[in-house]
């Protein structure tokens, strides 16, 4: 084999500067696991202990079972992804919109940041969207995508269809 760099008889163990190894401890939590299962293109991944002692491995399916539990996950809501300039960027402010709206926060991450603005994608319960989307623009947050359906924007679908029907009339 033309691309062997070492001679026959050789052990992995004179391969060892050259490979890199990964694996996770038993007591890391779910998040390290993930950036692993990225950075490798794996779908699985070797568990020790402190003493490098193999433990067993974890799969993407185990990762993905494990988040299914969290509420970001697991509840019924609208998503949403705002964005607002990196200085100004705040999760408590972001958080206590949604609340005053009477609404619940499920869960949040930071899906996109720079040294201009920061994008946060929610989660949040079904309740009071259109005043949510209002309060949200009031604080000068620019709302990036939306996964659901708001009354204002049902209402002008229909306006508009209604308008094209009477046009071809």
């Amino acid at each position: 084999m033309d691309f062997l760099y070492e001679e026959d008889g050789g052990t992995l163990k004179d391969l060892e500067h050259q490979i890199e190894r990964f694996a996770i401890l038993e007591d890391n939590n779910v998040m390290d696991s993930i950036r692993l299962f990225y950075t490798f293109s794996s779908n699985v991944i070797p568990v020790i202990n402190k003493n490098e002692k193999y433990l067993g491995y974890i799969t993407c399916e185990d990762v993905f079972q494990d988040l299914s539990r969290y509420p970001l996950f697991s509840e019924t809501g609208a998503i949403l992804t705002v964005e607002t300039p990196a200085r100004k960027y705040s999760m408590t402010e972001i958080t206590n919109i949604v609340e005053s709206n009477n609404s619940k926060f499920y869960g949040g991450f930071i899906s996109f940041m720079s040294e201009e603005v920061v994008q946060v994608t929610i989660k949040i319960s079904n309740e009071n969207l259109a005043s949510i989307d209002a309060t949200f623009d009031r604080y000068d947050y620019r709302i990036v995508e939306k996964y659901y359906s708001d009354e204002k924007s049902d209402l002008f679908k229909d306006r508009y269809g209604f308008l094209q029907k009477f046009i071809e009339i």
